[in-house]
């Protein structure tokens, strides 16, 4: 941390690693998604540019680099279009999936015979799993 507040190379410092060196401008979600929340808090709590840390993640120890920041802000309806529409069909494609497994489920019967060492765990699987848990509600 202390040769990179001083000018040293980042691309000559630390570990080499299969993340990203850099990330463009994203949400703490976006962050989180890739490095945990823990992380992702860390990041966005942190006041000001610059290099900064280290903070831990599941992948290991990282110093920061932020280089902007971004007030943020209601996105449009041009914003979200498509994610939206991804999101629709990505829906759409779970429910079909789940009432597929589930007609499946009625047609067969399954057990599960674990080796020793996982003798107990269930020896049925979920009879009514789904794809993606649905969100908690949200009261206003």
């Amino acid at each position: 941390l202390t040769k990179l507040k001083t000018g040293g190379d980042p691309a000559k410092l630390g570990d080499p690693s299969m993340l990203p060196a850099a990330m463009s401008l994203t949400t703490e979600e976006g962050v989180a998604n890739l490095f945990g929340e823990d992380f992702a808090a860390a990041v966005f709590g942190h006041a000001g540019e610059g290099w900064f840390g280290p903070i831990a993640s599941p992948f290991g120890e990282h110093v920061v680099l932020v280089v902007d920041v971004e007030a943020g802000r209601a996105g449009t309806l041009e914003d979200v279009r498509d994610k939206i529409r991804s999101d629709l069909i990505e829906g759409r494609r779970d429910e079909t999936r789940d009432a597929f497994q589930a007609r499946m489920r009625k047609r067969y019967d399954i057990s599960i015979d674990w080796p020793e060492p996982y003798k107990d765990l269930p020896s049925a699987p979920n009879p009514n799993p789904k794809t993606k848990p649905a969100p908690p509600e949200v009261s206003e």
